[in-house]
């Protein structure tokens, strides 16, 4: 679930050869802007508490600037059908679950003729009972990019936030999230993909992602957006535990640098490297401070002294 390279092909000794070849970690951006965190008596919770507290905020589709992000058309029928032959699947249980909030605790066979009405009766109301179930998980966005200028603009209040670097490890292996019998603890291993800030790439597509309750519902869910997002080269962490809100994450794992605007203030330029001194004083850790300059003579932004970022220049 956490291998960022897909499904495997070939024999056994090329998938190990593909996942040693793998690297050990990715680099992803946080674009946030400067908020209430900054201001004296620095108590306020907001894009600060991303480095000063360890913790990054989890959202519910209904947040989304986009109003057809997460909206994907739903074929009620074929879902319904799906979820009827697929016992284990999650729409089933939920179906069960309102079943007995509104009914009352049924008998079996009653509980299942029940179903069948529910199911007759429902059909226009199906997106809802859909939609709440996708409610329960927090979605935290990323980007591949830390350079991208309308980024900056949109998400850094114009230049005058910053950017978050995290080096994300990958996952090579299950072995700490499975038993003696190879089983594998799903809801461990949900629970690290959070709190490590493993994103899953969006897609890009000209027309809506319709479900019908096959094995891709996943995607067109939660990681579907319209082309004209393209630009964001965006990648979501979703939490499927703890859902919406505000969640530690792996700070000294994964927080590897900031990179201030172009046009933050100096005494918010102040705030933030004295905030990333004291974490690094207090917890051990190296995160870097840095500041976006504008590329000479082009429509372009580099960090002076990471030479490594300006690939997202070419």
């Amino acid at each position: 679930m956490w291998i960022a390279c897909g499904k495997f092909t070939g024999n056994e000794l090329s998938r190990r050869q593909e996942i040693i070849s793998m690297p050990d970690t990715i680099l992803r951006y946080k674009y946030v802007p400067v908020d209430g965190s900054f201001e004296m008596p620095f108590d306020k919770k907001g894009s600060l508490s991303i480095i000063k507290d360890g913790t990054m905020k989890f959202t519910n589709r209904k947040e989304f600037n986009d109003p057809f992000d997460g909206w994907p058309e739903i074929d009620v029928k074929a879902t319904l059908k799906w979820a009827t032959k697929n016992p284990p699947s999650d729409m089933k249980k939920h179906i069960d679950s309102i079943i007995e909030r509104e009914k009352g605790r049924l008998p079996p066979a009653q509980r299942l003729l029940e179903r069948s009405r529910f199911r007759r009766k429902n059909e226009i109301n199906f997106e809802n009972i859909f939609f709440e179930e996708f409610d329960k998980y927090g979605i935290c966005s990323l980007s591949r990019t830390p350079l991208n200028l309308l980024m900056w603009a949109h998400y850094a209040k114009d230049h005058k936030g910053f950017v978050i670097e995290f080096s994300i490890p990958i996952l090579k292996s299950f072995e700490q999230f499975s038993d003696d019998q190879g089983n594998i603890f799903t809801q461990k291993l949900k629970s690290y993909g959070s709190y490590t800030l493993y994103p899953f790439p969006v897609s890009y597509e000209k027309e809506k992602p319709v479900v019908t309750g096959d094995t891709q519902a996943f995607d067109k869910k939660f990681i579907t957006k319209g082309k004209d997002w393209e630009y964001e080269q965006e990648e979501r962490v979703i939490d499927f535990i703890q859902g919406c809100g505000v969640h530690p994450y792996d700070r000294k794992q994964v927080l590897k640098s900031v990179i201030a605007g172009v046009r933050m203030r100096d005494e918010d330029f102040t705030v933030l490297k004295n905030t990333v001194d004291t974490v690094n004083k207090e917890q051990g850790m190296n995160v870097t401070v840095h500041k976006a300059e504008p590329v000479k003579g082009k429509f372009a932004l580099t960090v002076p002294d990471r030479d490594d970022l300006n690939i997202h220049n070419m």
